[in-house]
């Protein structure tokens, strides 16, 4: 079920729902007193602090980080996030160690994303990919990215058990189905109860006849 867009109260009822919207900060970052860009994300400065405070860093997709590259934001995504925590993380042991903060140079190495089963395209270093290829470089990747050596097995594992076996196949009763069930059961009692207050008429006129 899903809410119109136009605010009038009215309900749209769907199966499925495709999720297209961009990235954008919660409303509690956006109430944050402290400079924003137009999106609402937090401003910083090229040492991640904030624009508008000393020793308050921001990262991630809440954070509007300028490229000194490319003189735009960072997009905001898990290959750029790790850095940028990395970074800030060193900023402040710099800060508390009374040493001279970093600025962040960080040049994106590419982007890459699924968009199927065992299907992906990827961009690193200039050189484009898809299909199978991608997909395995997007997965090495992020299995790459996992902390502790016990949650890589065990991604691995699964991995392996999605390549041999099919896939599981699950049925998810949503609010639609739920009522139309309600509405099926209710016109099966609805009808039960008429064909019992027929048999019932029917009786009392053969009582009659009798």
């Amino acid at each position: 079920m899903l809410r119109s867009p136009k605010d009038n109260g009215e309900n749209i009822s769907t199966y499925t729902i495709i999720w297209t919207a961009g990235v954008t900060p919660d409303e509690l970052v956006k109430k944050l007193n402290c400079q924003h860009d137009k999106k609402g994300h937090l401003k910083t400065r090229d040492n991640l602090e904030l624009s508008s405070f000393s020793n308050v860093y921001a990262i991630g997709d809440c954070a509007s980080i300028t490229n000194p590259f490319s003189g735009k934001s960072y997009p905001p995504n898990a290959q750029h996030a790790i850095k940028e925590g990395l970074l800030a993380a060193q900023n402040i042991i710099n800060n508390i160690e009374g040493k001279k903060p970093k600025k962040i140079r960080y040049k994106t190495r590419g982007t890459m994303a699924t968009i199927g089963k065992r299907v992906g395209v990827a961009k690193i270093f200039g050189f484009k990919f898809k299909g199978l290829i991608a997909w395995f470089l997007w997965r090495t990747f992020y299995l790459s990215k996992l902390p502790m050596i016990r949650k890589k097995v065990r991604i691995m594992s699964d991995w392996s058990m999605d390549l041999i076996f099919p896939s599981d196949v699950s049925m998810i009763k949503g609010y639609i189905e739920e009522n139309h069930d309600n509405d099926i059961k209710d016109k099966e009692n609805n009808n039960n109860e008429k064909n019992n207050k027929s048999e019932e008429i029917k009786l009392d006129k053969t009582q009659i006849k009798i």
